[in-house]
């Protein structure tokens, strides 16, 4: 059931994080730039010591 779980969160998660940057993306009305902004998701960085 806890596989199961982490699937399903993982899955709405990648889901709701391509909305996002969709919707991001539309708000900027551009055929080409060379301005971008980047989002790094490192997992597990936050528990580093």
């Amino acid at each position: 059931a806890n596989n199961a779980r982490d699937a399903l969160a993982k899955a709405i998660y990648s889901r709701l994080f391509d909305h996002v940057v969709k919707r991001v993306n539309q708000c900027f009305p551009f055929d080409t730039s060379s301005n971008f902004i980047g989002v790094l998701d490192i997992a597990g960085f936050g528990e580093l010591e």
